[in-house]
């Protein structure tokens, strides 16, 4: 059955389904992030020298190898459900207790939803446009795209599509001159809508977490409006 959304500005009352939205986009990049990691180089080197280590120390006791092989595995999987846990409960996302405040106090930024109708208007997808983003250069030129996230359940339905299309109409309108986001390894359909969309990498670079504690590499993509 064809689902059928519109795309609206945020208002009083979105933040359960905003919330929602953003917090399975998290929890279910997980186990993409784990395979990320596993399969890295540095990992599988790392494995490798633990267990060999291990074997030397325990006279190839079959049991210390094999523990020593998913020590590892362990240790990244608590590792990305830790940086999941705290990007939802945690300072990531205080932005979203002041809405209207962060996104809706000028004209040049905004906050949307993708809301199904015209049974349950359930909150499916956002999208937001800001002009200062943490860590990145501050120009009154350059707009950032913030919180894009689908829900599982309503990905392939050309739902990112639209929210990416009207954030980029709205920062057109707004004359900005070029828009720039932050993503990861892990969200490669979103990679793909963002490169089919006209936006290139500029950059692959370290986002740190926790103090520096964790580390996710990440691409800057940067779409250019006007020259």
């Amino acid at each position: 059955m064809e689902l059928k959304y519109n795309i609206r500005v945020y208002r009083k009352g979105d933040e359960v389904g905003i919330r929602s939205v953003l917090r399975e986009a998290a929890f279910s990049n997980v186990w993409p992030a784990i395979h990320v990691s596993v399969s890295t180089t540095t990992f599988k080197y790392s494995t490798a020298l633990l267990v060999g280590v291990v074997m030397l120390a325990s006279r190839g006791c079959a049991i210390s190898c094999l523990v020593s092989l998913c020590v590892p595995f362990v240790v990244v999987c608590l590792a990305q459900c830790v940086v999941a846990v705290y990007y939802v409960y945690g300072p990531p996302l205080f932005d979203l207790n002041n809405i209207s405040g962060n996104y809706q106090s000028c004209s040049n930024t905004n906050f949307w939803v993708a809301e199904t109708y015209p049974a349950c208007e359930k909150i499916i997808g956002t999208v937001a446009v800001v002009s200062t983003l943490r860590g990145m250069a501050h120009s009154s030129e350059v707009a950032y795209i913030r919180r894009m996230a689908v829900l599982k359940s309503c990905r392939r339905n050309g739902v990112a599509k639209r929210l990416l299309e009207t954030a980029v109409h709205f920062c057109k309108d707004h004359n900005y001159a070029q828009i720039e986001l932050i993503t990861t390894k892990v969200h490669q359909a979103a990679i793909q809508l963002y490169l089919k969309s006209g936006f290139y990498c500029r950059r692959y670079a370290p986002h740190y977490y926790l103090n520096r504690l964790f580390v996710i590499w990440t691409y800057e993509l940067v779409y250019t409006l006007r020259t």
